[in-house]
């Protein structure tokens, strides 16, 4: 089928494509020696940092609408709202980001976890250039692929900036106790996207030449590795607020993602439909279990 190839679904393209911050309330302090330095506080988010990381997201959002506009292969429309959703969803957060101040800080950590997904992206299209040779079918396709790799190159760009921006104001810390509500929400953040992505993996492979598997299979991996590194730093910031409003940014852009892929007309096998759902279960669990995390007390492992 036609289509933009990306690391989404192996048809047509897919997107990278995205309350006010309440410090988390301090517990009991033991009384400090004379000599015993005062606990380091989070300095205030760094607002030209935090501004600029917002405007290469939406500079990113933009550019990936723009590749799916003029992509001479359009996706058909059950796929394609869900490709849009992610790009759309991103940009519409970060200019709430820039006309609401009061509220930067959770914006702006909901939009690096959107754009957290471009570092894995990113790299896929770069093999793609030599696997699928796209500046050989025609000047629309060329400029499709070109505005789309572009976007997830300035949404790392985006990444690197608010993660700047949001770890100078959440602070940092081990985890916190009771362990169970965090292990929880790891694993099925972690276990979500390992289930759909190697399932459609395994789909895929069975009917690609090896040349057009590997950039999905190392865009796939290091999307996986991803995740694993925004759970973890998430559940170490002090600021449960900041960290789960990042977490339903990821959660936000790799469920449509997901839908995006599902939604295609093909028939998949039992064993990979099942793979599909318990990723669905999965990740609606990782919804609720951050919504838990952002509203639950909090207090330091001892």
């Amino acid at each position: 089928p036609g289509g933009l190839i990306s690391p989404v679904s192996p048809w047509p393209a897919a997107s990278p494509a995205s309350p006010a911050s309440q410090a988390s309330p301090a517990s009991p302090a033991s009384p400090a020696s004379p000599s015993s330095p005062p606990p380091a506080q989070p300095s205030p988010i760094s607002t030209p940092t935090a501004i600029a990381g917002l405007g290469a997201g939406i500079v990113a959002g933009v550019l990936g609408i723009i590749g799916y506009v003029v992509d001479p292969f359009p996706l058909p429309a059950k796929n394609a709202v869900f490709d849009y959703a992610g790009y759309v969803i991103a940009v519409l957060a970060a200019l709430a980001a820039l006309g609401f101040r009061k509220h930067l800080e959770p914006l702006a950590s909901f939009v690096l976890g959107m754009v957290s997904v471009a570092v894995a992206f990113a790299a896929y299209f770069v093999l793609a250039i030599a696997a699928f040779q796209p500046f050989s079918v025609n000047s629309r396709y060329t400029l499709a692929f070109l505005a789309v790799m572009m976007s997830y190159v300035v949404g790392l760009v985006a990444a690197i900036l608010l993660l700047a921006a949001v770890g100078r104001s959440a602070g940092r810390g081990r985890w916190t106790a009771p362990r169970a509500l965090p292990v929880v929400l790891f694993c099925a953040l972690v276990l979500s996207e390992a289930a759909w992505r190697g399932a459609a993996f395994y789909d895929f492979y069975a009917d690609a030449a090896a040349l057009h598997v590997y950039p999905f299979l190392v865009s796939w991996i290091a999307e996986l590795i991803v995740a694993v590194l925004v759970a973890w730093y998430a559940l170490t910031l002090r600021n449960r607020s900041l960290a789960g409003a990042l977490l339903l940014g990821w959660f936000a852009v790799t469920g449509c993602n997901y839908l995006a892929y599902v939604t295609d007309d093909t028939p998949f096998p039992k064993t990979i439909l099942a793979c599909y759902i318990l990723a669905a279960l999965l990740w609606a669990a990782g919804v609720t279990a951050t919504l838990a995390y952002m509203t639950s007390g909090r207090r330091p492992v001892a």
